[in-house]
């Protein structure tokens, strides 16, 4: 609860300020980017990209790796920070095309 009440936050202050891309394009490349610089350190991209959840599912795993990174030793070092999933999430429930 306390995770999505932190994405909710980040949408609606990048909502409000802009996002700093002109075109949906230029936003998606430095998600996938992002997702790939994060993500691929404990997870094979191709497998990332095969999978189709529901927007609500990308959303629970994002929870889940935001939570995960701030409890595992190991992934600490990953640090998602709550814009980075936030553009992730973005990322991955425009990809599940829904």
């Amino acid at each position: 609860m306390k995770n999505t009440i932190y994405i909710l936050l980040v949408m609606l202050l990048v909502s409000t300020f802009g996002i700093s891309c002109n075109n949906k394009e230029e936003r998606l490349a430095k998600a996938k980017e992002l997702l790939n610089m994060k993500c691929n350190k404990c997870h094979f991209s191709d497998k990332i990209y095969k999978k189709m959840y529901t927007k609500e599912d990308w959303e629970n795993i994002v929870n889940r790796m935001i939570s995960l990174s701030k409890e595992s030793p190991q992934a600490k070092k990953i640090a998602i920070s709550h814009e980075d999933a936030y553009e992730i999430l973005m990322f991955l429930q425009e990809e599940s095309g829904e």
